[in-house]
């Protein structure tokens, strides 16, 4: 089991440490961002839980996906450069030029087929950012 130990030095908390899972975290931090929401302290607590999340994601653990495994987003990365890129690039980019418009759809497009084939989770499907060489 993937846990976090966490020690609070808040007044009146009698607890020295406790020890909890990620998805318990992430659940602790959505909480505490809307309790607080409006402040600085719960725009933090609602950036802790984008983090957490993000970090579920990347390394797929329980709670994720019901996914057995998945590739990372550097992984994917590599196969889009190495795989998909190059039949963009001769089809769409004959004149030298980049095809942002071209390289950005065809990213879409293959991160929804690994989507739909179950070699990525739905969640970094939808949190993925375009590579560098689609800018």
């Amino acid at each position: 089991m993937n846990t976090i130990k966490t020690t609070s030095n808040l007044p009146g908390d009698s607890s020295l440490s406790t020890v909890i899972t990620l998805d318990e975290a992430i659940t602790h931090a959505n909480d505490m961002a809307q309790k607080l929401h409006g402040t600085m302290c719960g725009d933090e607590h609602k950036q802790l839980a984008a983090w957490l999340t993000e970090l579920r994601g990347n390394r797929n653990l329980p709670g994720d996906s019901s996914l057995s495994t998945v590739i990372t987003r550097d992984e994917a990365i590599v196969l889009f450069e190495t795989e998909v890129l190059p039949y963009v690039i001769e089809e769409y980019e004959q004149d030298g030029q980049r095809d942002i418009p071209a390289r950005s759809e065809a990213f879409n497009n293959w991160t929804d087929s690994l989507c739909k084939d179950g070699e990525i989770s739905e969640w970094q499907y939808n949190n993925w950012t375009h590579p560098d060489s689609c800018g």
